[in-house]
């Protein structure tokens, strides 16, 4: 399946690197690394995770401490968000209920 990081993932990715940086910018640079290979490996084992939240489309990757979460859409896998365990993922992904 082909894999796609939204623009939204991107932002996470960045707001994770830069974070971290504040601290270790190797170690921040070797995990959004570590977390986009992940992301990227779900082209060969999407539907491997578990929904998310009882959701019917969201999946979710743990990957340490942080979750990525997706969509299959046909044969396209569309990550939509990458955020640490930490955060209101439900309310960040489905802000409308």
């Amino acid at each position: 399946m082909r894999v796609s990081i939204t623009e939204e993932a991107r932002r996470d990715l960045d707001e994770i690197l830069s974070y971290i940086a504040e601290d270790s910018i190797n170690y921040a640079l070797e995990l959004v690394d570590e977390l986009e290979s992940a992301a990227l490996d779900l082209g060969v084992a999407a539907l491997h995770y578990p929904l998310a939240f009882g959701s019917e489309k969201v999946r979710r990757r743990p990957v340490g401490a942080y979750n990525i979460y997706y969509t299959v859409r046909g044969s396209t896998v569309e990550v939509v968000h990458v955020l640490h365990s930490a955060r209101d993922a439900d309310r960040i992904l489905f802000p409308e209920d």
